[in-house]
């Protein structure tokens, strides 16, 4: 290659990789995948890309040295399409969330990870009215997190145990219930840094009828809580009074410190 298609093809690399960032932004997708707190340098990191593939296009200075590395300008062109196809596939052919088969992939905690943190507990009918908030029914909204960290603590487990809460999710069916159970698993994403960590929270949900939600579909659940012993600890496990298809919720997936 000339150096000026040297420099025209770097350009294109930095401003595919650039733009593929800032659009998952604008769209919202990055929130999905990546920890608030890391976001605002991913998308300086975009504007970056941006601007060094106007830099090295704009460049008049042919002995530039800028290229695709040594070898034949057949391998020069396979480098250039590794470099930029599988990040386009990626970011534009992939779904917007994690689908049933990832999570199946990853492990589905039941227990809560080190790095997770829940509301503030129910201790009495004043501090769940000050910190947890209520449906219009007066029923307790909460989030698969503070059950998990409620059969953690005894004290948090006699709060909860067999109280009405509200709690949203996404539908698995649930591959290890015995035959003749109504239940399925409700499960929310778990990201510590990013989405090459993310975990699968899980909540037991019993039913009085088989459930038929489309896989990853998000459910509300209204039930009572109670605790099993499973494995040698206790799981909450909800024995619902309705279940029903919900919006998806403007933060689909739970970051470390924080929801």
């Amino acid at each position: 290659m000339i150096p000026f298609l040297q420099r025209f093809a770097i350009s294109c690399i930095f401003a595919i990789w650039g733009g593929v960032i800032l659009t998952l932004w604008q769209t919202g997708r990055l929130a999905s995948y990546l920890h608030p707190s890391f976001q605002p340098f991913t998308v300086v990191s975009g504007f970056l890309f941006i601007l060094i593939a106007f830099l090295l296009l704009a460049s008049r200075k042919n002995h530039l040295t800028v290229t695709l590395g040594s070898g034949s300008k057949t391998w020069k062109r396979i480098s250039l399409i590794l470099l930029t196809v599988p990040v386009l596939a990626a970011a534009f052919l992939s779904e917007d969330q994690f689908s049933a088969t990832a999570i199946r992939n990853r492990k589905m905690l039941d227990t809560l990870p080190m790095t997770a943190h829940p509301s503030p507990p129910i201790n009495e009918e004043q501090t769940a009215t000050r910190y947890l908030k209520k449906n219009a029914t007066g029923v307790v909204q909460v989030s698969i997190i503070d059950l998990l960290y409620a059969a953690t603590e005894i004290e948090m487990q006699r709060d909860f145990d067999e109280k009405s809460v509200e709690v949203m999710g996404q539908f698995l069916p649930d591959p290890n219930h015995k035959t003749g159970e109504n239940q399925f698993q409700l499960t929310r994403v778990f990201i510590t840094c990013c989405a090459a960590d993310a975990q699968s929270l899980s909540l037991t949900v019993k039913t009085a009828t088989p459930p038929s939600f489309p896989e990853m579909s998000w459910v509300k659940v209204v039930g009572k809580v109670t605790f099993t012993q499973q494995n040698g600890k206790p799981t909450p496990v909800i024995l619902a009074d309705s279940t029903e298809i919900t919006n998806t919720p403007e933060e689909k997936v739970i970051f470390a410190n924080g929801d």
